[in-house]
């Protein structure tokens, strides 16, 4: 009960009385594009790793509030519903969420891939697009913080490091598989990702991302 004694304040303009203001949330600055990155699916992300999108993915890994993996998701999910594939051609959109370390999980209580994924899928279907987020990856436990890491220390640091617990099945053969995760570095994460997906009979088309560090 401490926290609803607590204030709220915007955690973009620290103004009170809610996570994010209205003045804030209509004011992120948005940059859908297309990403590329070598030996990785062409992906979407919808803003700039700095300034304010940098805010919501930093409260979004610490809160994992309601308001922000909302805002962040209603981007994402318009970004994706607006591609020329975006007709998906009756077929339904399975979102996988990057999976987090056994440790940031336990210290967070959640996976903020997984919250993402999941707000995306629902505003995915609001706009009339047939989507759901599933969780079929997980970390083995030898992976370390990616904070810090220059490109091949990140990628040495996830080879081999995820492993897929589900496998193909009928219900899902006519989805399109999109990886989701908030943020694209050097790709090392949907690369792998990607490479555990493939191995377990998979076929990922994509990946959808808040933010893109340039």
């Amino acid at each position: 009960m401490t926290s609803f004694w607590l204030p709220v304040e915007c955690v973009l303009c620290g103004k009170p009385p809610v996570q994010i203001c209205a003045s804030c949330r209509s004011t992120v600055p948005v940059r859908p594009r297309s990403v590329i990155r070598p030996d990785l699916l062409p992906g979407l992300a919808v803003a700039d790793y700095a300034g304010a999108p940098k805010q919501l993915v930093h409260s979004l890994k610490v809160l994992g509030s309601g308001p922000v993996v909302r805002l962040m998701a209603l981007h994402m999910a318009a970004h994706l519903a607006e591609q020329p594939a975006g007709k998906f051609e009756g077929q339904h959109i399975l979102l996988v969420p990057a999976p987090s370390r056994k440790s940031a999980i336990a210290q967070r209580g959640f996976v903020p891939a997984a919250l993402l994924a999941k707000s995306v899928a629902r505003q995915l279907r609001k706009l009339g697009i047939p989507a759901q987020q599933i969780g079929m990856l997980r970390m083995n436990s030898k992976v370390a913080d990616q904070t810090g890491l220059n490109r091949q220390q990140r990628s040495q640091n996830l080879a081999g490091a995820m492993y897929c617990k589900t496998k193909p099945v009928a219900a899902f053969l006519n989805h399109r598989l999109v990886l989701v995760d908030d943020v694209v570095t050097t790709g090392a994460t949907l690369r792998e990702m990607d490479r555990c997906l493939s191995e377990a009979g998979w076929q990922p088309v994509s990946f959808l991302t808040f933010a893109e560090t340039l």
